[in-house]
């Protein structure tokens, strides 16, 4: 009966991990917030959803009061045929350019982080080290 859990709790933990790797953890506001830095065409408001999470992963530069954040903004190298090759993230704050907070690689992992990668681990672990015990329990008791 204890490998019978421990494979359900081990299947648990594959699915868990699968849904993960397929965004479905994933915070909306977040992915929606890295969309638009990669598609907009002008600054991105304060008031965006999203907003605020950026700014506490990716504060201003030193000297540059957050209060004083009123949109990011980028800097995009792209080929001719406008596909974007570098984004690089910047702050507006009383109307100037910060320096680069970001680039859009950063950006992305940010969005695809999730805190579910670990628990994911755990369940997937305890369902193994069940299965083990059971396994383990099963030869300890033919001798």
């Amino acid at each position: 009966m204890l490998i019978i859990a421990g494979l359900a709790v081990g299947l648990l933990g594959l699915v868990a991990g699968l849904l993960d790797l397929i965004g479905c953890f994933a915070d909306k506001e977040k992915v929606a917030l890295t969309d638009a830095i990669r598609n907009a065409d002008g600054g991105i408001p304060r008031q965006t959803p999203g907003f605020e999470k950026f700014m506490a992963c990716f504060p201003p530069p030193s000297g540059v009061l957050p209060s004083s954040v009123s949109h990011i903004v980028k800097d995009v190298l792209q080929t001719h045929d406008l596909f974007p090759l570098s984004i690089t993230v910047r702050y507006l704050a009383g109307n100037q350019r910060t320096p680069p907070v970001a680039t859009y690689e950063d950006v992305r992992r940010w969005a695809e982080h999730t805190g579910y990668g670990w628990l994911v681990w755990l369940i997937t672990a305890a369902g193994w080290v069940t299965v083990a015990i059971d396994r383990l329990i099963q030869l300890l008791g033919r001798n």
